[in-house]
């Protein structure tokens, strides 16, 4: 088994994204749990319209389906990277679950960057093309790779020494 040089986990840690999700999830929410409330409690129809508890109710459970999903999504996705001896390995479950190898014999060069992940990506997670992604979920310090195909691979780090110790390790490696 290859030796491991470097290993780092990330997952999605900015405060402001839970200070969005869960507005989001309210006011999404709420106005048909009242709707439901104002029918059944009060005996009362909600606005103009006269639609039925059942419908109201296949909403509000879709909905719930749906931001329960973003939530858990969110929760759980991380990245991944591990760089050995012989290739960098990542893996951004539960979106992908299997890991993904980059042999060193396929990048051309690298280089450790800042960089601004919602004007050159669109934002952390899994961004960008086929043939320049950026994997990430917190921060602006990557690995640039630059493979032999033409395509570029960032992966965000908050373990900068680390992993430009471990990249220059592994390319130097026989």
């Amino acid at each position: 088994m290859e030796k491991v040089l470097f290993r780092e986990e990330q997952k999605f840690s900015q405060r402001w994204l839970w200070m969005l999700i869960i507005p989001v999830t309210l006011i999404a929410t709420l106005p048909f749990i009242y709707c439901i409330f104002l029918q059944v409690v009060a005996g009362k129809h909600c606005g103009n319209h006269t639609g039925s508890i059942s419908d109201l109710v296949v909403v509000l459970l879709g909905l719930t389906i749906l931001m329960s999903g973003i939530i858990w999504l969110v929760a759980t996705m991380k990245l991944i990277v591990e760089i050995s001896e012989e290739c960098i390995r990542y893996r951004y479950p539960p979106i992908i679950r299997k890991w993904k190898l980059i042999d060193k014999s396929e990048i051309e060069s690298f280089k450790v960057r800042k960089y601004n992940p919602v004007t050159e990506y669109g934002g952390w997670g899994i961004k960008g093309s086929r043939r320049n992604r950026a994997l990430n979920a917190t921060g602006n310090i990557g690995l640039q790779l630059y493979l032999t195909d033409g395509r570029r691979i960032l992966f965000g780090t908050q373990k900068k020494q680390a992993i430009e110790s471990a990249i220059k390790k592994m390319m130097q490696a026989q």
